[in-house]
């Protein structure tokens, strides 16, 4: 799902502020300018652009890096959180076309 949601993350060679463009129950695309490995881990906090949210935390495996930024897979994300995302994921996806 496509949205913009204010990541704070950390890893081995970086940490900072950044921004998802996709997001999923099983990982997210971080927008970030900071250099990242296939492989490495990064630790993330966010949350969801509703109310009442509260911060999610989960640890996230680098699976590919491209100019914009990586795409990570949730490595360690409690079920409740993983749940958390899966509903907003299915409230909020625009219907598809056709």
């Amino acid at each position: 799902m496509q949205v913009a949601v204010k990541v704070d993350y950390a890893g081995e060679a970086a940490e900072g502020l950044g921004f998802t463009r996709d997001l999923s129950p099983a990982g997210l695309f971080l927008k970030t300018r900071d250099h990242f490995e296939v492989g490495q881990t990064v630790d993330l906090a966010f949350a969801l652009p509703v109310s009442g949210s509260r911060p999610l935390r989960a640890s996230a495996e680098v699976l590919r890096v491209g100019a914009g930024g990586i795409g990570a897979a949730f490595r360690r994300l409690s079920a409740r959180d993983r749940l958390e995302i899966a509903r907003f994921v299915r409230e909020h996806a625009a219907p598809e076309a056709g």
